[in-house]
């Protein structure tokens, strides 16, 4: 009997598919998992960040527009504002009719 040099490699191919699908799925859930990871701490640093800078540009806008509702003053010669409580004293003064 002649014997061969070369030995012969049995390969459970079964097995190694099983392994390479697991190996693919654990990868898939690992980077799903890093992903949220990231998001939610991205989402943290963003509220963190907002509330200590809040927007002073709207709060002035905000305040403008209070101030504004607050004033009499007339916007052009047709019309002139006057705050909500006084318009109601005036429509009360003339009986529900407007001057």
């Amino acid at each position: 009997m002649e014997t061969d040099s070369r030995s012969k490699i049995d390969v459970d191919v079964p097995l190694v598919a099983s392994i390479v699908i697991v190996s693919a799925l654990l990868l898939l859930v690992t980077g799903f998992a890093v992903d949220g990871w990231y998001k939610s701490q991205e989402a943290e640093f963003v509220a963190t960040k907002w509330d200590k800078s809040p927007n002073t540009w709207l709060d002035g806008l905000r305040a403008q527009e209070r101030a504004n509702l607050q004033i009499n003053h007339r916007i052009n010669r047709f019309y002139y504002h006057v705050p909500i409580s006084e318009g109601m004293k005036i429509l009360v003064q003339s009986d529900g009719k407007l001057p």
